[in-house]
């Protein structure tokens, strides 16, 4: 079972008899509202907790070690969960996490995960989603897929024309490793960085073969300030040296943006080794503080951005503590300081095409196992993860891959002849489906076909993803306007 089919059930009041660990039974009064956002799955949710009404959040997990795994125990907004839903077995321990109550549920007793594929979700809408030609139906997601692909491989062969590739690949990256919460936000920021100080930084002889220049560059570009609280933070952002951004470590009990105060010339002052000629106008420029001489506080996780003369302020997000914006950047890093750079990378993914259409994979490419510092961290500072995570790990490695380099292999391609662009279409037609999420399971249950059959493929999930922006999404005038009906499907 998906977590989010789990979540579904409970939104729809559709679970078995739940009871807490305790022995407590418990009755839902109000699920709470669908947190689609970062934080616990339920929010403000009503129980009727043995013979107490409670009022709190929710959090449910497919697994027990999801707990650890998603890195909860650290995140702040975990704190004093109501309650925490999880499958697992009779036998064996489930962790009581930080929640006041904890429920397990037998793996039994609930349907398989195709068997309700629309639990928690609208109906078909009467009269308006009929039986559908399932041919012509596979044959338009299909090709939606498929335009989704050429569209994005147009915006990088664009994009590589007028800024060269390394640059656009390099921006790419960061959007594909950010997505969806920070995609955007990174790519914005890595952009401002001079492509010559990255090549520059993961070249150099002697001391710098490892991240930790690069990873200067790239959390100077996207402001991102760094709370030290233990010894191996400071050693770790002493070596990084974010020029302007992080506080010096040299200070007593500096906090968040105590850099600010100096500017740049108080970094060089604080023994930070300058970064290469070009970067300081991605790192100091990009750093928010001395807007006119002017002293401005910066929000805990948050960036200023001078607007004229007005200062507004984005927010980092992150769904899960293990994807926040620092480990993303230091996995981007570690892509470009294992391949010499953003211009050797970009050299060595465009001969990777040719093999790639020949059966080798792309997304080892990407995966990066391990990192000194970020292995048990998922921000900076002291709190600890109890095992290591990967910087970047195969599942991570397989979304950037589909929404990067097989677009990006086919935008190299695109003077090529024919025959390769054919037997590119043919390998992306047959790639493996990746689990479902709300949107594919909200269409499926929109259309009453089970989504392991309405998307056998990846390339039929994306065709839905589409199907959802274009008419399931929407409300009646939505359905009205079908484009399946317009093409005589539905």
């Amino acid at each position: 079972m998906r977590e989010r089919t789990l979540q579904a059930l409970w939104y729809a009041g559709a679970l078995p008899d739940l009871e807490t660990l305790d022995g407590l039974p418990v009755r839902v009064l109000d699920p709470g509202s669908w947190n689609r956002g970062s934080g616990p799955d339920f929010l403000g949710a009503r129980l009727r907790i043995g013979d107490r009404t409670l009022e709190g959040h929710v959090e449910v997990h497919c697994d027990p070690a999801d707990w650890e795994r998603h890195g909860h125990d650290l995140d702040p907004a975990y704190a004093g969960l109501l309650l925490h839903l999880v499958v697992g077995p009779a036998t064996g321990s489930v962790p009581r996490a930080c929640a006041r109550h904890t429920v397990r549920l037998d793996p039994a007793l609930l349907e398989d995960d195709g068997a309700d594929p629309g639990a928690g979700f609208p109906a078909p809408t009467p009269g308006l989603c009929r039986p559908i030609d399932r041919g012509r139906l596979d044959a338009e997601l299909r090709s939606a897929g498929r335009r989704k692909v050429a569209r994005r491989a147009e915006r990088f062969h664009r994009d590589a024309a007028e800024r060269g590739s390394p640059a656009a690949l390099v921006a790419a990256l960061a959007h594909g490793l950010g997505a969806p919460a920070n995609g955007p936000r990174l790519e914005r920021h890595v952009r401002a960085i001079p492509i010559a100080a990255l090549d520059e930084a993961c070249q150099s002889p002697g001391p710098w073969r490892d991240p930790t220049r690069t990873e200067a560059l790239l959390f100077a570009g996207a402001g991102l300030s760094a709370p030290l609280g233990d010894g191996e933070s400071v050693r770790y952002f002493t070596a990084v040296r974010i020029l302007g951004v992080g506080p010096d470590p040299r200070g007593d009990g500096a906090g968040e943006g105590s850099a600010d105060a100096g500017g740049a010339d108080a970094a060089d002052a604080a023994g930070r080794t300058p970064l290469p000629d070009g970067a300081e106008s991605a790192g100091r420029a990009g750093c928010p503080g001395n807007a006119g001489g002017t002293r401005v506080p910066r929000p805990a996780n948050g960036r200023r951005l001078a607007t004229g003369s007005a200062a507004t302020y984005e927010t980092w997000v992150g769904a899960r503590p293990a994807a926040s914006p620092w480990r993303r950047l230091a996995g981007l890093a570690a892509i470009l300081q294992a391949f010499g750079g953003p211009t050797l990378l970009a050299e060595e993914i465009d001969r990777h095409a040719g093999r790639w259409l020949d059966g080798a994979p792309a997304a080892p490419l990407l995966v990066r196992p391990g990192h000194g510092y970020w292995a048990r961290r998922t921000r900076p500072g002291p709190a600890t993860l109890p095992r290591a995570l990967a910087l970047i790990g195969s599942a991570q490695a397989t979304t950037v891959e589909r929404d990067v380099l097989l677009p990006w292999f086919l935008q190299a391609s695109a003077g090529g002849n024919a025959a390769d662009r054919e037997r590119f279409w043919k390998r992306v037609d047959h790639l493996a489906r990746t689990p479902d999420d709300g949107v594919l399971r909200f269409v499926a249950a929109r259309l009453g076909v089970p989504a392991r059959e309405l998307f056998p493929t990846w390339m039929h999930q994306l065709g839905g993803r589409w199907l959802h922006r274009s008419a399931c999404g929407g409300g009646i005038a939505a359905c009205l306007a079908c484009p399946l009906a317009r093409a005589g499907g539905s």
